[in-house]
């Protein structure tokens, strides 16, 4: 799933990386969950390392959050003459009072 967001990124189709990321994050979790928390070293490091990585895409996934909102704010900017969508009911000759 992973390999899969990293290519859908490389290809810079941030919505369907961003899903892949959100359905390994959820897998993860799911196995996370059945990790002992308590026990023997090997499944403590387990359990750390799965954390870590977890962790990673949740902060990748957050990032592409980030950028996938700003494309978004910047297209309908772009769309409407570099305008605020606010200014999207004025036209150039109106007078707000």
């Amino acid at each position: 799933m992973i390999s899969r967001a990293e290519e859908f990124e490389a290809g810079e189709h941030w919505s369907e990386a961003m899903e892949k990321y959100k359905l390994a994050i959820e897998s993860m979790l799911l196995v996370l969950h059945t990790e002992p928390s308590i026990g023997d070293s090997i499944h403590r490091r387990r359990a750390d390392l799965l954390k870590r990585q977890i962790n990673k895409w949740l902060t990748r996934a957050e990032q592409l959050q980030h950028y996938i909102g700003v494309s978004a704010l910047r297209s309908s900017e772009v769309s409407l003459g570099g305008l605020p969508t606010s200014c999207r009911a004025l036209s150039i000759g109106d007078n707000p009072q």
